[in-house]
């Protein structure tokens, strides 16, 4: 496998998956919360259409599969939020 073959796969590492989250992240993920809370389960689309706008937009050598996991599951859990309100 060549190198560029290798960035496609998601969680090369899965121990840093976690370990890299700074202030902008957190904020991504509150962010994506409240959508959830607004939009349910329409916010897992709204996040791929913008992880997969974002991959083509800024030429971005991998997609961030971290950020589809960490944002999916912060959407599943305000999903439940809604649901139980």
């Amino acid at each position: 496998m060549n190198s560029k073959s290798l960035s496609l796969l998601p969680f090369r590492n899965k121990s840093t998956m976690w370990r890299k989250i700074n202030s902008r992240d957190i904020l991504g993920l509150c962010l994506w919360f409240m959508v959830a809370l607004v939009f349910g389960w329409v916010a897992y689309t709204i996040m791929i259409a913008r992880e997969i706008y974002q991959f083509f937009r800024y030429h971005l050598e991998r997609f961030e599969w971290e950020d589809v996991v960490r944002y999916g599951i912060v959407i599943t859990i305000g999903w439940l939020v809604k649901s139980c309100i």
